[in-house]
């Protein structure tokens, strides 16, 4: 044994889980951002029909992803220091300290995440013609 006690170990652990758990989360986030993708095919038609555009369009969506990561981030973050406190506190009898720089890293990768996967879903969308769009409805 490498003479770290016991619950430190299981702290470890609890970590190692509770950042698998927001990983999980930001990729099911990712996956839920590029199934919006005909809506948002749709949106993009109207705005472009309307004046938008390429660089507005691409900040509207750019917030838009931004926000959904970072909320989907520090939900993430906040159930899993939750759920850590209350094993630690409550099964294990340890003292439990909230450590604020995995919190916001593990938040902002969530973010970079969501912002990343909804442009891969929405590359193509900017190119397209509104009219083309507008006409398959």
């Amino acid at each position: 044994m490498d003479g770290t006690p016991p619950v430190d170990q299981v702290a470890l652990v609890i970590r190692f889980i509770a950042g698998f758990a927001i990983l999980a989360g930001a990729i099911i986030l990712a996956s839920t951002v590029a199934g919006t993708r005909f809506r948002r095919i749709r949106e993009t038609a109207v705005l472009k029909t309307l004046g938008a555009k390429r660089l507005r369009l691409a900040g509207i969506f750019s917030v838009e992803f931004l926000i959904l990561g970072l909320v989907a981030g520090a939900l993430g973050s906040a159930l899993a220091t939750l759920f850590s406190r209350l094993l630690l506190s409550r099964l294990l009898d340890a003292e439990f300290h909230v450590e604020w720089p995995p919190l916001f890293l593990t938040t902002v990768l969530a973010a970079i995440l969501a912002v990343g996967a909804g442009w891969l879903a929405s590359l193509r969308i900017l190119s397209q013609k509104p009219l083309e769009v507008l006409r398959d409805e």
